[in-house]
Formats: C-alpha cells, sequence, structure tokens
C-alpha cells in the first residue's frame, strides 16, 4: 500500500500576551511525505531521510495506524521531503507530521471525511503558541 500526503508552513502572528488576540497565516513552502505500508506481525518504521527522524513524525505515523487499523501491525517505510526551513517558526514540524498523517490515510484509503463532517483543526507551537478552527467539510 503507497499513499501521498502535503502540507504547507505557517507563520505565527502573536499578539496574544497584551492582547490576547493572535493567529496564524499560511505560508506557500510544503512538507511532502510518500508512505509504503506492508503487513506485519508487530510495528516497525523507517524513515528517510533519517536526520528528518523527529520524534513528532514518528509519534504521528504510530498514532495514526494503531487509530486507522488498530488490529493490525506494519512495515512502514516514510519518505519526507521538505522545503520549509526547520527552526525557523514556519511550523516545519507541524507541517511534516501533517503530511505523514495525510499520506497514511491515502494508503489505507479511509474516506472519513464526507461532506458536512464537522472537523477540528488543532495546531501547538513553542511556547505559548496554539490555535484551532472548527470547519464543515465540502460544504
Amino acid at each position: 500500500m503507497r499513499g501521498v500526503g502535503r502540507s504547507s508552513a505557517a507563520i505565527s502572528i502573536v499578539n496574544a500576551l497584551p492582547t490576547g488576540i493572535g493567529c496564524a497565516h499560511g505560508v506557500r513552502l510544503y512538507a511532502a511525505a510518500t508512505v509504503e505500508l506492508q503487513a506485519k506481525a508487530t510495528m516497525q518504521i523507517e524513515v528517510e531521510p533519517d536526520a528528518s527522524r523527529t520524534p513528532i513524525v514518528v509519534r504521528s505515523l504510530e498514532a495514526t495506524l494503531r487509530r486507522l487499523r488498530p488490529e493490525a501491525g506494519f512495515f512502514a517505510r516514510l519518505h519526507l521531503d521538505s522545503e520549509i526551513p526547520v527552526a525557523k517558526g514556519l511550523k516545519s514540524s507541524s507541517a511534516v507530521a501533517t503530511a505523514t498523517i495525510r499520506a497514511v490515510a491515502d494508503a489505507l484509503e479511509t474516506d472519513r471525511l464526507r461532506p458536512g463532517a464537522l472537523v477540528l483543526l488543532s495546531g501547538f507551537g513553542g511556547g505559548m503558541t496554539w490555535a484551532s478552527a472548527v470547519l464543515r467539510w465540502g460544504g
């Protein structure tokens, strides 16, 4: 099974300390993930390039597989490609983790989002940065 996912960078516009209001704005820089899954008795994960093996990516991959297919074990080979600079405040870890989750969902061919479904989106950054939104999917 093979799946692909993509996500964009964002910047935080934080003025929450004095005003209690802050936001994030999307940026046209992207992270892509390609995952290949093979059924196995246990969970094994390989990430390329190895320098991208951040804990959030591995945890996101494991959690998504356990949530979508709790009864199965997998060998997962994940390839990451990102044009988002690391440690520059552009949400690179969140973008790579989101691309990974989307790739796993694509590989498992899940149709969990149907038009009209409510979706909760949450993002967390370093320090006091966070944001969330609820939207109606596809109309």
